[in-house]
């Protein structure tokens, strides 16, 4: 019923989009704006301030009428049929007859719609006079027009109720649900994009952790190259002080061994040499 008020008043959607405001409009009727709550507060336009007061009344008459303290088991909500009953006699309604069956048999409904027609009768509560043969001759008329052109009326204006439920409460209904369910497919999209960011989100630190490791392992293995380079330099430059150390060291003794050495010594050497080479010529020409 709620839903037909709203598909009364206005669109689907329009009813959608104040169905938020519901619960505080119910506590300022008269207010232009929401409270404050915990949703961004809505604001409600003129026009649509009337079927919310609509919508707020309806919805306390039903929290009344078809709340938790209805007893729907042994009260139960009646609905009507948007079908015609079967009938008899065209009538007299069939639950009736099954109704009597249990208790009366087959002949029961019956015995007792002839018996309380003669009973009215008898006792003059349904009295026979000139009206009731204008009821007799125009009864048969009705009841066979009811039985052969009934139908095909009764089609036709169910044609027309079901064009205007269709174009009423129908279609809107389809397409609103349609519209939710595009916006439902569209919201669970965007779950999962947010849900991938996440992940996304994750991969890059990881990616800008393994640059960052990268950049460190290349800034250390500079380090290390830079500081051999230092290391080999140090010992090169130890190693010519060395060398240096060692040619001059050998330079100044041999220097030093020449100066020392006197012209009569330097004779008495070349000739103690000669003497030597003398007897290994000897030596050698005695042993071939």
């Amino acid at each position: 019923m709620l839903s037909r008020l709203a598909l009364k008043s206005g669109s689907v959607g329009r009813f959608c989009g104040l169905q938020r405001c519901l619960p505080q409009i119910t506590a300022r009727p008269s207010s232009s704006t929401p409270a404050v709550g915990g949703d961004k507060p809505l604001p409600v336009l003129p026009q649509h301030q009337a079927m919310i007061e609509d919508m707020v009344r309806w919805t306390q008459a039903n929290e009344v009428f078809y709340g938790k303290d209805r007893d729907t088991v042994n009260f139960p909500i009646l609905k009507m049929s948007p079908e015609k009953p079967k009938m008899r006699f065209l009538v007299i309604p069939q639950e009736w007859f099954d109704a009597l069956y249990t208790r009366t048999g087959v002949t029961g409904p019956y015995l007792l719609t002839y018996g309380l027609a003669a009973t009215l009768v008898s006792k003059e509560i349904f009295i026979v006079d000139h009206v009731f043969a204008d009821l007799m001759m125009l009864t048969p008329p009705v009841l066979l027009a009811t039985y052969f052109w009934g139908p095909k009326v009764g089609t036709w204006f169910q044609k027309r109720i079901d064009v205007k439920n269709n174009l009423i409460y129908e279609k809107p209904i389809a397409d609103t649900k349609a519209s939710c369910t595009k916006q439902m497919a569209k919201l669970e999209t965007a779950k999962e994009a947010l849900d991938a960011t996440k992940d996304f989100v994750h991969a890059q630190k990881e990616y800008v952790l393994l640059q960052l490791e990268a950049s460190y392992r290349e800034r250390l293995n500079k380090v290390y190259t830079e500081v051999k380079k230092r290391l080999d330099f140090k010992m090169e430059v130890q190693n010519a002080q060395r060398r240096f150390e060692q040619e001059h060291m050998v330079n100044w003794i041999t220097s030093n061994v020449v100066k020392s050495i006197t012209p009569k010594e330097e004779e008495k050497s070349i000739a103690d040499c000669i003497a030597t080479l003398k007897k290994i010529s000897q030596v050698q020409s005695a042993t071939a």
